[in-house]
């Protein structure tokens, strides 16, 4: 058994048998087709349902031969796609397989392709959606041409943060947020497995670290990053060693962290009194400017005195009743510390 396909869907589709001197024929095929010709005409214009396998038996003087079988082939296509996809997805075409078939596709933005299953793009933008056609031509016999819609879904917005963070270093800090659907969390710009579990970044270093995160509905979005801050502990001020003596109305010098600085205590300073040395102190944490020094005086009361000095220390304390509040401000508890050398 033989036939005339592969046949292109509108032409004529037609069964053959061998000759056999006396014989009739019983053919069987699908959709109940029946024939006792030895070649029928199945039909004049082939339908896709046509297609499939056919039966013959002939019978001679009364015994019947083993069925012949013949496989009709109708040169019918259908053209698919892979969407619906998001935007910056693979978007990609499919066609029928047909033995020995050339294929020609058409679509949007002047697509075109000679491939059975052509890949159209693997970043797809918005306007590669729409009608992708095809055709497929065995033996110089062209299918109708099958269709297939492609369907970009719209991109979708960053979700909301906030960026960046500051910490000081070795501070505790706090898991991420961002406002969003479906959050994924990523330590890179692209690639690699997002994490719906937000990371609580590290402070054990200072520096500044960049995490993102995406949302997803439906199509998932770009990467919103988060810059996280973390500043170095402030610099020592280090130590001065070491003791110096300042008479009041001279110009003295003291030490600084930059070596030696000038300064004169005025008369009748009180202990406790701060003096400013400015640009005299450390730097910025992240500035080259200098701050300020603060100098505490600290006036101490004699010790080890002698019995001369005491007596001029109580002749010194009969006079300052008569108007301590004017020149002691400190007179009361200045007193205290002299009395406690008497007893």
């Amino acid at each position: 058994a033989g036939n005339n396909g592969p046949v292109c869907v509108g032409n004529s589709l037609s069964l053959t048998s061998s000759t056999i001197s006396g014989a009739t024929y019983s053919w069987t095929g699908p959709n109940a087709v029946t024939s006792t010709q030895q070649n029928p005409t199945v039909s004049a214009s082939a339908t896709a349902a046509m297609g499939g396998v056919y039966s013959v038996i002939t019978t001679v003087s009364g015994c019947s031969s083993i069925a012949g079988i013949t496989n009709v082939e109708i040169n019918k296509i259908t053209a698919g796609n892979n969407s619906p996809i998001c935007i910056g997805n693979t978007l990609s075409l499919s066609a029928t397989s047909i033995t020995g078939a050339s294929y020609a596709w058409t679509g949007p933005n002047g697509f075109t392709s000679t491939d059975q299953n052509p890949m159209v793009s693997t970043s797809a933008t918005s306007a590669m959606g729409g009608v992708y056609s095809v055709t497929s031509t065995v033996n110089g016999c062209t299918s109708a041409v099958s269709v297939t819609i492609v369907t970009i879904n719209p991109s979708v917005a960053l979700p909301t943060i906030t960026s960046p963070i500051t910490y000081c270093q070795n501070a505790p800090a706090s898991q991420l947020t961002a406002t969003g659907t479906g959050l994924k969390w990523y330590t890179t710009p692209t690639g690699g497995t997002g994490s719906s579990t937000a990371p609580t970044p590290s402070t054990s270093a200072a520096g500044t670290t960049i995490y993102y995160v995406s949302q997803t509905v439906g199509c998932e979005s770009q990467r919103a990053s988060i810059s996280v801050i973390v500043n170095p502990l402030p610099v020592s001020a280090g130590t001065i060693i070491g003791t110096v003596t300042v008479c009041q109305e001279q110009n003295s010098e003291i030490p600084t962290l930059d070596g030696k600085a000038s300064i004169k205590i005025p008369a009748e300073s009180q202990s406790g009194k701060i003096f400013r040395l400015r640009g005299k102190g450390i730097k910025g944490v992240r500035s080259s400017t200098h701050g300020d020094l603060h100098c505490h005086v600290i006036v101490e009361t004699p010790v080890n005195l002698t019995e001369r000095q005491k007596e001029l220390l109580r002749e010194f304390e009969s006079i300052n009743d008569l108007n301590s509040a004017h020149h002691n401000p400190r007179a009361k508890s200045w007193m205290n510390k002299v009395k406690d050398f008497f007893g």
